[in-house]
């Protein structure tokens, strides 16, 4: 079987490094590479972005030199977006295309631009009682005051990159395969919003809706990487 570079971007507030146990149940075809973003893990002593074309253009800069062979892009939430928008930077330099793009837990563009709330007025308390609630913190962080404050900085400046967002009807459609992921209580990335992604492309869709709340990755582990692992098997054989 081929290799194939499996690219990870993180949700809001956390670390690339989060995709490292999935290596494990991977064929070892298929090599997983989180990709950092600024002020968190490998590079957390780097300054947090707050606008989103920057964020995609750092993102681009990291893993342009990387892309001569066969990759797939995976990304949720948060990483969704930049997933996307990442692919058409890549189009627009006339970098080799990814084979395929998993896109987890985000709606797609025109409809994040209708829905999405400016909260850079929400306390850092309440900020905190909104992920907890959404899975996306644990009991024992939330109970750690020292940590739960690093931790909500950093999401608080990756919602405002969201929030700096701009929604262009310009897209370029794709060409490569796009899988779309989903949890079955997340309210707002819905079954019927994930499907409006199959319009953004012209390859093969396919949309895979997963027991849990916005952050059922956490609890879907095995399904999700099996879903991967057939995927990108039929490309790499």
């Amino acid at each position: 079987m081929r290799k194939i570079k499996l690219f990870c971007l993180p949700y809001s507030g956390a670390s690339a490094q989060f995709y490292l146990q999935w290596t494990q149940f991977l064929e070892k075809n298929i090599e997983l590479i989180p990709v950092e973003l600024p002020g968190r893990g490998k590079r957390k002593k780097e300054a947090l972005l707050t606008n989103f074309q920057l964020l995609v253009e750092d993102v681009f800069n990291n893993i342009k030199d990387n892309l001569e062979n066969d990759y797939a892009l995976l990304g949720h939430s948060m990483g969704s977006l930049i997933v996307f928008e990442l692919t058409q930077r890549i189009i627009s330099n006339n970098k080799r295309k990814p084979l395929h793009l998993f896109l987890s837990g985000c709606c797609p563009p025109h409809i994040l631009a209708n829905t999405w709330e400016k909260i850079g007025s929400v306390s850092n308390n309440e900020l905190a009682k909104q992920i907890y609630k959404l899975g996306g913190i644990s009991r024992e962080v939330y109970k750690h005051e020292r940590l739960l404050k690093k931790i909500i900085n950093v999401i608080r400046h990756d919602y405002l990159c969201i929030g700096s967002y701009n929604y262009r009807q310009t897209y370029k459609t794709l060409n490569c395969d796009l899988t779309v992921l989903g949890g079955t209580k997340d309210s707002e990335a819905c079954y019927k919003n994930l499907l409006q992604w199959k319009k953004y492309t012209k390859g093969k869709f396919s949309i895979n809706i997963l027991n849990g709340n916005h952050f059922f990755i956490f609890d879907n582990l095995d399904t999700i990487t099996t879903i991967i692992k057939n995927k990108l098997y039929s490309i790499s054989t």
